[in-house]
């Protein structure tokens, strides 16, 4: 891991993201309300694709897209290589947490992946409190 392909690490991760969008198209799996908190509704109806209207597997985006958006998030946030691998496994202990009622859809993708990559931005990459002077004024 210390001299690790981001760019490769970016196309695994975003190819297990889109197979769960994927699998949640092809089983036609309607979101649960109470998860709506995810839900991207906004650019969904931006871009003209309403989910009741539409076929579920014209609106799964390309891996291309989700690649993208995760660059974008990464780079722009300055995040650490531990943070892409964290993200996903953050993204997978959502979905198992939940039983499965959460799933990771066209319409929450862009919700779901950011919010565990900020959460494993701050659970992985944050500065520790504890540093020098502060270690140094404890001990005295």
């Amino acid at each position: 891991m210390c001299a690790q392909d981001n760019n490769l690490t970016f196309q695994c991760v975003c190819t297990v993201i889109r197979a769960h969008m994927i699998q949640a198209a092809k089983e036609n799996i309607e979101p649960i309300e109470k998860y709506d908190v995810f839900k991207d509704a906004a650019y969904v109806q931006v871009k003209g694709k309403d989910s009741k209207d539409s076929n579920p597997m014209a609106l799964v985006p390309s891996l291309q897209t989700v690649k993208d958006f995760f660059t974008l998030v990464f780079s722009k946030s300055q995040l650490e290589s531990d943070c892409i691998i964290m993200a996903l496994i953050y993204c997978e202990r959502l979905v198992k947490e939940t039983r499965g009622r959460l799933c990771i859809r066209y319409d929450n993708w862009r919700s779901i992946l950011f919010a565990c990559l900020v959460m494993a931005s701050k659970v992985w990459d944050d500065l520790s409190m504890w540093n020098v002077v502060s270690f140094v004024a404890v001990i005295f």
